[in-house]
């Protein structure tokens, strides 16, 4: 049994050079072994349950391409989608490529407001790993779901740290994990500010048993998400980078599948040019698009070129309001002149990246 890796655009697609295909040959031609025989013939078509979280952004994007290439090679999948609040079925759907779409929405954790800090730090440890447990019932119903309707192998995109990927640990098909993010360590603080410094020893105590907590919450979510990828029978990342810190992390081998470029839509228009620097991804602290507004502020004035931010996120509801403010009061306080366009359509996309003076993209490690 093999699974053939997902690609874009098929080699013989028009428009393509050499150099094209010789990007896209790890994509498409990479196969990986997913059983000890390797005598079984390749299928000719697969049922594929394909898991995410229904998340507009760069992930969501590669889960398109890799799905509407699977279909037109004849492929039949079907998307499981998992994930807290409504799903974005609007950005990148998926719906025209499926055979199948199942929601499960998983619920909110119900606010509680306690005092003093401490007491909450602790308190909201509980509910979340009483949270947990309602999370990882949804997941044997998903998975029961799954065995029951005769896939070939199960599909899950994972971004660290996500609860969908013990799936691997409870569907009794092969399982390809697609990380995205292989880990969130590098957003998280080591420490609490103040923690070291020469406050009075009570203080020091109190803000150490806060600490506590938070990271007695992250090791229990790092540890379920290491057990479904030691689980998973295949795990591909989207670069060599990402493959070592995959093995750093876990310990687990993976193989590089690179993300894909339409090249048909994605392709030079002969625009004018404008003084524009693109910064493009959600508004959110790592994809870090203050810095970009901080280095054209540099630029003098009579020269300073335009910023736009092109993001999935619509206009009326964003992930973070206070990144948001902030890159919005720093821009005009720098004196420059900053466009955000939220949910670009993909005819716009192109555009911005034919008449932008170069993209500059900021987010962390990436």
């Amino acid at each position: 049994m093999r699974f053939a890796v997902y690609g874009g655009a098929h080699r013989g697609d028009p428009g393509l050079d050499r150099s094209d295909h010789k990007a896209r040959g790890s994509m498409q031609e990479t196969i990986q072994e997913a059983s000890p025989s390797s005598k079984e013939p390749m299928r000719k078509s697969w049922k594929i349950a394909w898991c995410h979280s229904g998340e507009s952004g760069g992930s969501k994007r590669a889960t398109f391409d890799m799905v509407r290439e699977l279909a037109s090679r004849g492929h039949v999948v079907d998307e499981y989608i998992m994930r807290v609040g409504e799903p974005d079925l609007i950005h990148w759907s998926l719906r025209p490529f499926v055979r199948e779409s199942y929601q499960y929405l998983l619920p909110r954790r119900s606010g509680c407001a306690v005092r003093p800090h401490l007491v909450q730090t602790w308190v909201d440890l509980a509910l979340n790993l009483l949270k947990t447990r309602s999370f990882i019932s949804t997941l044997e119903t998903v998975a029961a779901d799954i065995n029951s309707r005769g896939y070939d192998f199960v599909h899950i995109d994972h971004c660290f740290p996500s609860h969908m990927v013990l799936l691997t640990t409870m569907v009794g098909l092969p399982s390809v994990v697609y990380s995205h993010e292989v880990s969130g360590a590098r957003y998280q603080v080591s420490d609490v500010p103040g923690l070291q410094s020469k406050s009075s020893r009570i203080r020091r105590a109190y803000r150490y048993s806060c600490a506590l907590a938070n990271r007695m919450w992250m090791g229990f979510r790092e540890r379920q998400d290491l057990r479904g990828l030691s689980a998973a029978r295949t795990v591909f990342t989207n670069s060599f980078y990402s493959m070592e810190a995959m093995f750093q992390r876990a310990r687990r081998s993976s193989v590089v599948c690179r993300l894909g470029v339409d090249t048909v839509k994605f392709r030079p228009l002969g625009l004018p040019v404008e003084p524009m620097v693109l910064s493009a991804g959600r508004i959110v602290a790592a994809k870090q698009h203050h810095l970009v507004i901080e280095a054209v502020a540099k630029i003098h004035h009579s020269r300073r070129p335009q910023v736009v931010i092109a993001t999935p996120t619509s206009a009326t509801h964003h992930e973070d309001y206070e990144y948001l403010a902030r890159v919005t009061e720093m821009a005009k306080a720098a004196g420059v002149d900053l466009n955000i366009r939220c949910e670009p359509s993909e005819a716009e996309l192109v555009a911005l990246y034919n008449q932008a003076l170069m993209l500059v993209f900021m987010p962390i490690m990436e």
